[in-house]
Formats: structure tokens, sequence, C-alpha cells
């Protein structure tokens, strides 16, 4: 199988995903989120968090 990177090399170069971040730190604060959309009709995923 033949591979190649994307131009970022990341989940942005899926067409049709959409990716957001946002995090807050100071002021005791240190917490994020990062959210990836799907097209219409879904997609199969999983996530394994480790640590925190």
């Amino acid at each position: 199988m033949n591979v190649r990177a994307g131009r970022t090399n990341s989940l942005t170069d899926v067409a049709g995903l959409r990716v957001g971040h946002a995090s807050r730190r100071g002021d005791g604060w240190l917490t994020g989120t990062t959210v990836v959309l799907c097209p219409p009709g879904g997609a199969v995923a999983g996530v394994d968090v480790r640590g925190g």
C-alpha cells in the first residue's frame, strides 16, 4: 500500500473533517478540548486518553 502524508500530516488533511481546539491556561486553569466534526453520514472512531 502506498500512503503519503498530507500537506500538514494531520487530521486537517482528511477531506470533509473539521477540527477545532480550545484551551484555558493561567489563574489556576490548565484545561482544553479538541473537537472533530465528521461530514454528514458520520464516521466510526475510537479514542484512548492516558494520563491527565
